[in-house]
């Protein structure tokens, strides 16, 4: 875990792939850190809300494509440091999600897309 936490931590985001980027950059403005969508979920948490958004849209279940054996992970406390470091930004906006709460999803003013 060490040198995979080292391997994000030496390069950029942009040389990074997709998968390591910081979640946030698929809703957010980069240099601002501002939301461009109207609504977002928290998986196992905001399930029944989202499973009636994406009805409303013509979506009955989103299928798991790339199913894997779970096998568990323990990290040490200075490697949790490092993660919420490198992904502080993905941290910032659970918790918005959970203090903005409304109607079962965040609903954000100027926003750019759904």
């Amino acid at each position: 875990m060490d040198d995979y936490l080292s391997f994000i931590e030496e390069r950029d985001d942009l040389s990074l792939d997709f998968v390591m980027r910081p979640q946030s950059w698929f809703v957010s403005d980069l240099a601002t850190g501002e939301i461009l969508v109207k609504r977002l979920f928290l998986y196992g948490r905001d399930d029944e809300a989202l499973r009636a958004y994406l009805k409303g849209h013509g979506v009955d279940n989103l299928p798991w494509l790339n199913p894997s054996v779970r096998n568990p992970l323990a990290l040490s406390s200075s490697q949790k440091r490092r993660i919420e470091r490198i992904y502080a930004r993905d941290f910032a906006l659970v918790e918005a999600l959970k203090n903005w709460r409304a109607d079962g999803a965040l609903r954000l003013a100027n926003v750019a897309a759904e």
